[in-house]
């Protein structure tokens, strides 16, 4: 897999997610939990609820990003433009300086498509892509609510009660913790939302995956106030295994709300299969 493929197919898992210049988070590795089926506590439900309320009133957002993906020893500066349309659509555009487009992907409820100019190659298919090739479940609403610093139940559940059960509040110093640690698929996950007490709004999402020892981090670094809500304007993304990292902070230099967005997409007849495996 060259270095392009690799940065496409992570700015299609998530466009975004955590790592540099965070704090450290410390995960209790202790005793494996099983969920229990009991009524969530009435302070993890305002917490919640609180955090919700914070949300970025949007219907749609229109963001131009700077960002650096690092992998080893290996660099490199990405420019780009994303179109977000609340429930419908992510486009996303990864362009150099010259604004010659590298590559385009869209994501919709239901399908990813990613096109390759410089290589020449696409890719359509579905969710179950990702976890095929990463182990990691997604979908829609769960890369929309990371790239929007939203609350997310992992693997992709609603945010209600019945999916609540088994989170715990920690009011840590000097950010409480919403906490869930489960079983999914003989994998022992934790799920960690650090939140600021001060303003609910969401600056660390990490996600532990503790028999495969692989862990996602999902810092939100800087905030800006729009329409009167703190929306999210500097992000890192942290993908840890046993034998590699990467890296991908990401800068959103231009927000605008609510302007007229399309998703347009086209894959040239002389494009080939895109291929993810090793080279």
């Amino acid at each position: 897999m060259n270095i392009l493929s690799r940065i496409i197919l992570i700015f299609a898992v998530l466009a975004s997610f955590s790592a540099c210049r965070s704090k450290k988070v410390v995960v209790n590795n202790t005793t494996d939990v099983v969920n229990v089926e009991v009524k969530p506590s009435g302070d993890v439900l305002k917490s919640v609820d609180s955090i919700q309320s914070h949300y970025s009133d949007y219907k749609t957002l229109s963001l131009k990003f700077t960002s650096e993906y690092l992998e080893g020893e290996k660099s490199m500066e990405i420019k780009g433009l994303m179109k977000i349309k609340r429930d419908s659509f992510i486009w996303i555009s990864i362009r150099p300086a010259l604004g010659i487009e590298l590559a385009r992907i869209l994501l919709t409820t239901d399908s990813v498509k990613i096109v390759d100019r410089i290589n020449q190659e696409y890719f359509v298919g579905d969710y179950s892509f990702f976890e095929k090739k990463m182990n990691v479940k997604l979908n829609y609403s769960l890369v929309q609510a990371i790239l929007t610093d939203e609350f997310t139940v992992y693997p992709y559940k609603e945010v209600e009660n019945s999916n609540l059960l088994s989170f715990e509040l920690l009011d840590t110093v000097p950010n409480p913790i919403l906490q869930n640690n489960f079983f999914y698929k003989d994998e022992n996950i934790i799920q960690q939302t650090f939140f600021r007490k001060s303003d609910y709004k969401i600056i660390s999402n990490l996600i532990n995956f503790k028999t495969s020892k692989r862990l996602i981090n999902i810092n939100f670094i800087e905030f800006q106030l729009f329409n009167n809500k703190l929306f999210p304007t500097k992000l890192s993304a942290n993908f840890k295994s046993t034998d590699k990292t990467l890296i991908l902070n990401l800068l959103y230099e231009k927000v605008t709300f609510d302007a007229e967005v399309s998703s347009s997409f086209n894959i040239s007849n002389n494009y080939k299969p895109m291929s993810f495996e090793k080279k």
